[in-house]
Order: structure tokens, then sequence, then C-alpha cells
């Protein structure tokens, strides 16, 4: 079953991914950034292209067909799966981005949409009053690349629609975490993330942490 770590560009996805990966995967309680790559991100390309096109992969009403299907075919092994997100917890043409029968649990992580103004302006060299664009887009959806090759598109949302769907969801065991929490007590609330992830599935403990 899936795990999802999800939020908004720019509001600390990868701090929390690098502190599980390391909790969960590392043998001595030190991060390096190999580690990361335990933590995949969705929609995977690799998976994606054993049911679609990648030519297809920026139209997302095709993209959106197969979100079920690629989780599927990862829940195929039977084992617990974290996987990174950015995409709001959508509907699209009645493709929901996820359900119940694939997913165990997530962790989303919300910050002060003010604060991200300011990191997505600083991170692309734009003004403020553009990054306000950005995260006030309600159809705002992303186009990425890796070597120059299109990866699946994903449907953020504003910001407020994107915190919402996923604050919203009661059909899934969540958790909510706030940026400015992980900044003023991290080890608090990491603590507050490994007692909820004990929670739904067994996590063996790692007396180098917490």
């Amino acid at each position: 079953m899936i795990i999802w770590i999800s939020s908004y560009p720019k509001s600390g996805n990868t701090w929390v991914r690098a502190f599980l990966s390391t909790y969960l995967d590392s043998t001595d309680g030190k991060f390096n950034f190999s580690l990361l790559d335990k933590i995949g991100e969705f929609p995977d390309h690799n998976i994606l292209n054993k049911f679609m096109d990648s030519k297809d992969f920026y139209n997302l009403s095709e993209v959106s067909k197969y979100w079920i299907k690629v989780q599927e075919f990862i829940n195929l092994n039977k084992e617990l799966t974290f996987l990174k997100t950015h995409s709001s917890l959508c509907n699209i043409n009645g493709n929901k981005f996820t359900n119940s029968a694939n997913t165990l649990a997530f962790i989303h992580i919300v910050r002060d949409p003010r604060n991200i103004v300011l990191s997505i302006a600083n991170h692309f060299g734009i003004t403020q009053e553009e990054s306000y664009k950005i995260i006030s887009d309600k159809m705002y959806i992303i186009y990425p690349k890796i070597n120059n090759q299109p990866i699946p598109s994903t449907l953020i949302s504003s910001w407020n629609n994107h915190y919402l769907s996923w604050k919203n969801s009661s059909s899934i065991s969540k958790i909510v975490i706030k940026y400015e929490d992980l900044i003023k007590n991290t080890k608090d609330t990491f603590e507050k993330i490994i007692n909820f992830l004990k929670k739904n599935k067994k996590i063996k403990k790692k007396f180098f942490f917490l």
C-alpha cells in the first residue's frame, strides 16, 4: 500500500523525505542524497510508459486515466511504498488521483502561502507578483522534463485548492504537518510523523533517532 508525502511545491517535501528515508533505510542514521531515491515520485514516467505513449505525457486528461492503474501496479509487490507528489488530490473526468484501495495514508506538509510566494520568486527568478499569480491559478499544471524528455504533467492547482483537497479528505488516514512546525520544533514534529506511521503500519524502531 502507498503512503503519500504530499505538498504544494516549495513546502518542505524534500525535507520530510530526507528524514524518512534516513530513518527507514539508513544503517547508521546519517543522511546521504542517494537515500532520497528510496522514495519515488508520482506519476512515475517509467511505470506510466507501460500503459501509455510518452508523447501524451503532457495531456493531463490522458495521464489521469492511468493514475489508479499505475498505483495498482505499484501495489502488486504487497509492500509499503512511500511516494512523493505535488499533485492536488483531484478528480479529472471521473479519474481520481488515488483511492482507499491503493492508499494506506498520507502525510501532507503545508506552508504559509506568503512564504511560498517568496520562495517560488527566488527559485525561478521571477517577481513576487508573478509568483502570486502562480499560487492563485486553479489550473496551475506543471510540465516537467528529465534530460529534455517530457515526464507526466501534474495538476497542482491553486495553493488554496491544493491544501483543501488533501486536508478535507475523509476516506484515508492522514496527518497534516506545518512547515513552520518543522522549523520551530523539528524533533517533536518528526516524532509526530513516526508515531502516526506506527499507528497505520508496523514501523521498526531505530534507536539512533527520536
